[in-house]
């Protein structure tokens, strides 16, 4: 949500595939429309046994739309890559945005100017970032890609 923004319909499959006696999905493809007409996916999956040169084992988003892409390993990496022709990025056309590095907002490090927010925001007690609202909308995404699962459809986000 912080940097496409909210998510109004979803598509999904989960399941359990890992061969372990547990009553919760261990994988998860989920397909997103944003409110932005962004499409994106979600892929989460903990029955991947990691070997030599696999990466992305957990968790990878990666959403697409006129402007450009941006892709997410989560693991292994510590930031997420951005495609774009946009003429706010000129120049750029494709980059790495490394979270460890040092940023600001005008040279497009967006999540690590979130995550560094949020961190002042607790040891300040000020408005952080992200709001319980924000959660909660987090949370209706994860409920419809169940309800998507379960009927086998199509489902609008709740918030949405």
């Amino acid at each position: 949500m912080y940097l496409l923004g909210p998510a109004s319909e979803v598509t999904a499959k989960l399941a359990t595939r890992c061969g372990e006696d547990i009553n919760v999905e261990d994988t998860a493809s989920v397909i997103m429309e944003l409110e932005s007409g962004a499409v994106g996916t979600v892929r989460a999956g903990y029955t991947h046994r990691p070997f030599a040169g696999y990466d992305d084992s957990d968790l990878c988003l990666s959403f697409e739309g006129q402007l450009g892409s941006i892709y997410w390993p989560t693991k292994g990496e510590r930031g997420y890559r951005l495609r774009t022709g946009h003429r706010d990025y000129a120049g750029v056309s494709r980059r790495w945005v490394d979270l460890e590095r040092t940023a600001d907002a005008s040279d497009h490090g967006y999540s690590f100017v979130f995550f560094r927010a949020f961190l002042e925001a607790v040891a300040h007690g000020v408005a952080p970032p992200a709001t319980q609202r924000d959660a909660l909308r987090v949370l209706e995404v994860i409920e419809a890609a169940q309800e998507s699962s379960r009927a086998g459809k199509h489902v609008r986000v709740m918030g949405g």
